[in-house]
C-alpha cells in the first residue's frame, strides 16, 4: 500500500491519497484501488475530538453540582412552572409525603397536573427503583375492571385465557400504583379496593386463595368531594 499527500484538480485543501493493490492467487498484480480523502476531513475530526475532550473535563467538573441537583430536586419537580404559595404548598406536601408509604389521593380539575404530582411523589419515595403502573379508571369497563386489578383464576369466566392472568396490584408489588379518575371506580368496587388497603392482600377473580400485596396507592380524580 502506498499513501500519499496530494494536490488534485478542483480541490483547495490537499488529500490523502491511498493506493492499495490487489493480486491475483499467484501473485501477480490484478489492479490497485485508490482512495482519496481530502485533510479537511481530518482537520475536522480532530477538531471535533478535542471539542468532546473539552466538554468531557467540563462534564468531570460539573459531577458534584449535578449530583446536588438531583437530590435536591426530581425532575418532575421542576417542570412544575410557578412559585406561588400554593405551589409551595404541594411541593411541600410532595416532600413530606414521598417519605412515607401512606395512600394519597390528588383532586384537582382535567388538566391541572395530577399525574405529574403522583410522578414527583414516586420519584422522591423509597420504592423509585421498583415499578410505577398507571391505569384510568375510566378507561376500562366496570365489569373488566376487577379482572384487570385482581387477576382472575384458569377459566373463570367465558373467554378468559385457559391460563388465568395476573393482576395489576401483582405486576406493582413492592411498587406503586396509581389510579386515575378513581371516582368513576363504582362503589362496589371502591368497597374491594378499601379490603385491599386494609389487608394489604387480594383475592382473584374466581380466586380463593389471599395473595399479599405491597403496592403504595396514589389515588387521582377530578371531582370536589371535601366541598360537596
Amino acid at each position: 500500500p502506498v499513501m500519499k499527500l496530494s494536490y488534485l484538480p478542483g480541490q483547495k485543501n490537499p488529500s490523502i491519497v491511498v493506493g492499495m493493490p490487489i493480486f491475483y492467487s499467484n501473485g501477480e498484480l490484478q489492479y490497485i484501488v485508490a482512495t482519496n480523502r481530502e485533510l479537511s476531513t481530518y482537520t475536522d475530526l480532530r477538531d471535533n475530538y478535542n471539542t468532546f475532550l473539552n466538554l468531557l473535563s467540563d462534564m468531570k467538573s460539573a459531577k458534584n453540582a449535578v449530583q446536588v441537583i438531583q437530590e435536591t430536586s426530581t425532575l418532575s419537580e421542576k417542570q412544575m412552572i410557578g412559585e406561588g404559595k400554593e405551589m409551595t404548598q404541594i411541593r411541600k406536601f410532595i416532600s413530606n409525603v414521598a417519605s412515607t408509604d401512606a395512600t394519597v389521593l390528588v383532586t384537582g380539575e382535567s388538566g391541572t397536573g395530577k399525574e405529574l404530582i403522583a410522578d414527583a411523589i414516586y420519584t422522591a419515595s423509597k420504592r423509585n427503583n421498583m415499578p410505577f403502573i398507571k391505569i384510568n379508571c375510566s378507561s376500562i369497563p366496570a365489569q373488566l375492571l376487577e379482572s384487570e386489578l385482581f387477576g382472575y383464576e384458569p377459566g373463570a369466566f367465558t373467554g378468559a385465557s385457559k391460563s388465568g392472568k395476573t393482576g395489576i396490584f401483582e405486576l406493582a408489588n413492592g411498587g406503586t400504583l396509581m389510579l386515575d379518575e378513581i371516582g368513576e371506580m363504582s362503589v362496589q368496587m371502591q368497597t374491594k379496593l378499601l379490603r385491599v388497603l386494609q389487608n394489604r392482600e387480594i383475592t382473584q377473580n374466581r380466586g380463593h386463595k389471599a395473595i399479599p400485596v405491597d403496592v403504595r396507592i396514589i389515588a387521582a380524580t377530578n371531582k370536589n368531594y371535601f366541598n360537596a
